[in-house]
Order: structure tokens, then C-alpha cells, then sequence
């Protein structure tokens, strides 16, 4: 087990700082995302209204209702794409050494613009 642990850790994959970083900050933002939702939580779930708007378009206003726990499909796909970034650097960076830091600043970003989707769903479903 601690041979397992130390070969990993000596990986150039593992060591790589700018992947560290980026998967943590990714990381930190889902968590953000989770505390978003857990704070509007009584603005989502309403108990006199069974739908909330999930997306809405300025010409023509509201365009998506759903359930109240639709919202919980935002930071779920935020985890995932976070992990699917993780499993195809690893699996890449022996033939591209750029996707080691590539991939996890665009789960990154990712994760910013989710939060960005989050709170405006939070805003919209206040009036």
C-alpha cells in the first residue's frame, strides 16, 4: 500500500502544480455551487408553487420549468465534468503533455459559469 501511495504521488501527473491547482479551485467552486443552492434553498422550494423557472430567455421571458430539485442538475454535471477532465488527463498526459494543465482550467471555468447559471436561477425565481 505505502509503494502504491508513493508511486503515485512520484508520478509527473501528480506533481504538476498548475493541476493541483486548478482541480482544487475546481473543486472549491463545486462546493460553492452547493452552498449557492443550499442558501437560496427556501427562494427554490416553495411550498404554494410546484415549478420554478429554470431558464429564461429575454424576448420571450421564462422558457423551462421544472421541479425545484431541477436546480440540483447544475453542480451533479459540474462534479462530473470535473472528474471526466481528471480521468482523460490522466490518461493523456503521456502523449500531451498540455492536457495536464489544459483540462482542469477548463473544468475550471466551467465551474465559474455554472455558478454564474446558479445564481441567476436563484435571482429569477425571487419576483
Amino acid at each position: 500500500m505505502v509503494y502504491f501511495l508513493r508511486n503515485i504521488y512520484s508520478s509527473v501527473f501528480y506533481r504538476s502544480s498548475y493541476f493541483l491547482l486548478f482541480t482544487l479551485a475546481g473543486l472549491a467552486a463545486n462546493a460553492m455551487m452547493w452552498m449557492l443552492i443550499a442558501l437560496g434553498l427556501e427562494t427554490l422550494h416553495q411550498p404554494d408553487r410546484d415549478y420554478i423557472i429554470l431558464h429564461y430567455k429575454i424576448p420571450i421571458g421564462p422558457d423551462l420549468y421544472w421541479y425545484w430539485y431541477g436546480v440540483f442538475i447544475l453542480p451533479i454535471a459540474g462534479l462530473l465534468f470535473i472528474v471526466a477532465n481528471f480521468l482523460f488527463a490522466r490518461f493523456t498526459h503521456q502523449f500531451y503533455q498540455r492536457s495536464i494543465i489544459v483540462l482542469p482550467v477548463t473544468a475550471f471555468l466551467c465551474q465559474l459559469i455554472l455558478i454564474r447559471a446558479i445564481y441567476l436561477i436563484i435571482q429569477i425565481n425571487l419576483y
